[in-house]
């Protein structure tokens, strides 16, 4: 991605939506929040709303922007280009990965490194878009459904615990709201 492509999607990010603005901090992060634990690493944090929803938490993300504007607000965050995370073996307690799994083509090096850095019994929670928010984003490359994200992270030692759904598990909401989300909760 270009400079100018990074600084773009910055500003998608920045934007966000009036729905957005409200549906994040007040109904989906306090969700999620509800099954991590402990000091969290939260892959592609772009504009930090995660990070500001969880004390004890750190965020990574490829685009230098959303980097500079997390640390210009106060907020703990790394630019990695490549997932190869500067923190050591079994760091943390839980790591999110929230709508970033879908843009990558082969998540091999991501989920060895989330696998490296998470502390054995650690949570890994992975937030997947439906059919809908899928198909919404041209950048998107791979759909995982619950069986393909089972399929996928049980090749890397993760053991699915359960999932959740955001708003609510609906079949109709997966092929119709673009926000509907699938979250795998795994153990390592």
């Amino acid at each position: 991605m270009s400079s100018s492509e990074q600084k773009e999607y910055f500003n998608y990010l920045k934007s966000g939506s009036l729905f957005g603005k409200y549906y994040r901090p007040y109904y989906l992060y306090p969700k999620v929040n509800r099954h991590l634990s402990g000091r969290t690493l939260d892959i592609g944090c772009g504009v930090g709303n995660f990070l500001k929803s969880r004390n004890n938490s750190i965020g990574v993300d490829i685009n230098p922007h959303c980097v500079k504007h997390c640390n210009n607000n106060g907020l703990e965050a790394y630019y990695f280009k490549i997932p190869n995370y500067d923190f050591r073996n079994n760091t943390f307690n839980s790591v999110l990965l929230d709508n970033v799994l879908e843009h990558i083509d082969n998540p091999f090096e991501i989920l060895n490194e989330i696998f490296r850095v998470l502390k054995p019994g650690g949570l890994f929670v992975v937030g997947v878009p439906g059919k809908k928010g899928f198909k919404k984003d041209p950048d998107h490359k791979i759909f995982y459904d619950e069986e393909i994200l089972n399929n996928t992270l049980q090749k890397f030692g993760f053991i699915n615990k359960y999932f959740f759904y955001a708003p609510f598990k609906s079949e109709y909401l997966n092929k119709h709201l673009n926000p509907y989300c699938i979250f795998g909760v795994y153990i390592k």
